[in-house]
């Protein structure tokens, strides 16, 4: 059987709502310029799923440069609160189509998988609970929907992208836990690893039209997953950085060090449940900055202070608070906050114990 070589690359995301869908496209339009699509949708297909009895509502954006499509889908008739909206990675899908073509083979494919779910989702639904991408796919510790199929990329080289220094989405980050696995026993990096995509450089996997998806193992003893990050390229941090501030944005440097520039986190109270990032160099890196939940995801809420993120200068001592616990704390406080998260002891009961994986210097190759 001949597979068809998947030209561009879909990313859906779900949405708590179609509200939330409109902003968050118009906000990457704004920012990014991820410009809306120009054909119409349509939202009522396919109108069921198995019991659920719900309708589909897409919205769809595309990136001209690096020819991806992002995918906002959303289930008509959530119960979310405002409050509690986010935006969350639920699949990557290959595509060769045309993009109205491709959205719907993305729909179907993802609505065959919530027909094996539906009774979760229903459960979820019916007392407001907020839907996770673990309740569509039935896949958890932070796998998107990836086929075998989706991996099938053009062999030929894939440094358009690179070589002409062209602006927009560049990167896609998946945080996960390294002993997740999907249906078929793969975990997400061996599914990449046995595709066909091209590795600009060690660690990262390359569709044909730019986009490049670098897996993010979480920590051995992390609890919590950190935000999937979208990586946007520009021409000029500093101009860009002005320009996103004017909009409502908030702006922070990570990464930067005296040899090389780092990239700048984008907040946006419209764009919730993503960590977007812009960059202006051109050439791909094997390493990447986390950001501070990262290096928090193993720790205890209730045992940091509350003012461990915040940033030094003079400038930003007045969003300093008062921390009730600072010097009165002892270990009662910390057996307390332990209990209230049990996970911890049952972890390696749980889930797959693996060993502690020791990276050899000697195996990894120079950039």
């Amino acid at each position: 059987i001949e597979t068809k070589i998947r030209e561009k690359s879909i990313v859906t995301l779900l949405s708590s709502s179609a509200a939330l869908s409109r902003r968050a496209q118009a906000t990457l339009d704004e920012l990014f310029g991820i410009a809306p699509f120009d054909t119409e949708i349509d939202s009522s297909a396919p109108p069921r799923t198995g019991f659920l009895n719900n309708k589909f509502h897409s919205l769809a954006s595309k990136c001209s440069n690096s020819e991806t499509i992002l995918h906002f889908l959303s289930i008509q008739g959530s119960l979310d609160k405002e409050e509690n909206q986010n935006l969350a990675v639920l699949s990557i899908t290959g595509c060769s189509g045309s993009d109205a073509e491709s959205i719907e083979e993305s729909r179907a494919s993802l609505v065959e998988t919530m027909r094996k779910n539906w009774l979760k989702v229903v459960l979820k639904k019916s007392v407001g609970h907020k839907l996770e991408p673990s309740d569509i796919v039935g896949i958890g510790g932070g796998l998107p929907l990836l086929r075998a199929i989706d991996c099938a990329s053009a062999t030929s080289s894939t440094d358009d992208f690179l070589k002409e220094g062209k602006q927009g989405l560049k990167e896609i980050t998946i945080p996960h836990f390294d002993n997740s696995l999907y249906p078929d026993g793969r975990s997400l990096l061996l599914t990449l690893s046995e595709s066909s995509l091209t590795r600009p450089v060690v660690g990262l996997y390359q569709f044909q039209g730019g986009l490049t998806i670098r897996p993010l193992p979480a920590g051995t003893l992390d609890q919590v997953l950190p935000r999937p990050s979208l990586v946007f390229r520009c021409d000029n941090l500093e101009d860009n950085i002005k320009v996103l501030r004017n909009r409502g944005a908030i702006t922070g440097k990570i990464g930067f060090n005296a040899s090389r520039k780092g990239q700048v986190m984008v907040q946006h109270p419209y764009i919730p449940g993503l960590d977007l990032r812009l960059t202006e160099t051109v050439a791909y890196s094997s390493s990447f900055p986390e950001a501070q939940e990262a290096l928090l995801a193993g720790s205890l809420t209730e045992l940091q202070n509350k003012n461990v993120l915040l940033e030094g200068g003079v400038e930003n001592q007045e969003d300093a608070v008062p921390d009730l616990m600072n010097g009165v704390g002892d270990c009662w406080v910390e057996f307390r906050a332990t209990m209230k998260q049990p996970l911890g002891f049952f972890k390696s009961r749980t889930k797959p114990s693996k060993p502690l994986k020791i990276a050899k210097a000697q195996d990894i190759p120079y950039e």
